[in-house]
């Protein structure tokens, strides 16, 4: 199930809670499967959460139209996803997950003001998958088979899942999971709009320059 699939939050913050951003962050206590909205200057901010497994959560963040979401982002502790709230940049701090013996799993999660801090590898990955799912118009080609874009980020993140501790690093992610089958070798592809096709290494590398060159 999707991380929109269920409402009924733990925590509903206060309406006034915006206004605090800078002194104090949000925190969000929220159940697997569950979600809930944040108060934003021009239009509800929600969060959800899909399964909590192995230490991670699937995570969505969308607007009240959602017009403007990011969804099923693969987040473990300490990582953050950016996101707008009103005219404001924010992040999402997935602070640490409380498994229980009986009954429902929660997250623990914060909204804190975007500030400049250092990207963690496994936060560069997270980007490059989402850039793979905002390929607009183009394909993702796998053993010869075209992928809509948002299938293709899917796929690598089940990938991710299964690598484990051998991607510790964005390079990781890129030369052992994200760039050929790993049942057959062949090499991904990205083939654009205009028929043309690069080596989804090539996309990939050049992403992850312009990800670690700036915001």
């Amino acid at each position: 199930m999707s991380a929109h699939g269920r409402t009924g939050a733990v925590a509903v913050l206060p309406a006034m809670a915006a206004a605090c951003m800078a002194t104090e962050p949000l925190t969000l206590r929220l159940a697997q499967r569950t979600s809930a909205t944040l108060p934003g200057t021009s239009g509800p901010v929600s969060v959800g959460l899909g399964d909590i497994t192995g230490g991670r959560v699937d995570v969505s963040v969308w607007h009240g139209d959602e017009t403007t979401a990011i969804t099923n982002m693969r987040m473990k502790a300490g990582d953050h996803l950016p996101f707008t709230m009103g005219e404001h940049q924010r992040l999402l701090r997935h602070d640490r997950i409380e498994n229980a013996l009986v009954g429902e799993d929660y997250a623990m999660l914060s909204v804190i003001e975007a500030q400049p801090v250092a990207q963690t590898e496994h936060e560069k990955v997270l980007r490059l998958i989402r850039a793979v799912e905002g390929l607009d118009g183009a394909k993702f080609i796998r053993n010869g088979s075209p992928h809509p874009p948002a299938e293709a980020a899917k796929h690598l993140r089940k990938k991710l899942d299964a690598a484990g501790d051998r991607v510790r690093t964005a390079y990781d992610f890129l030369d052992g999971v994200a760039s050929r089958s790993s049942l057959s070798g062949e090499p991904y592809l990205v083939e654009y709009p205009d028929g043309r096709q690069i080596p989804a290494a090539d996309f990939l590398r050049a992403e992850l320059a312009r990800i670690e060159s700036g915001p």
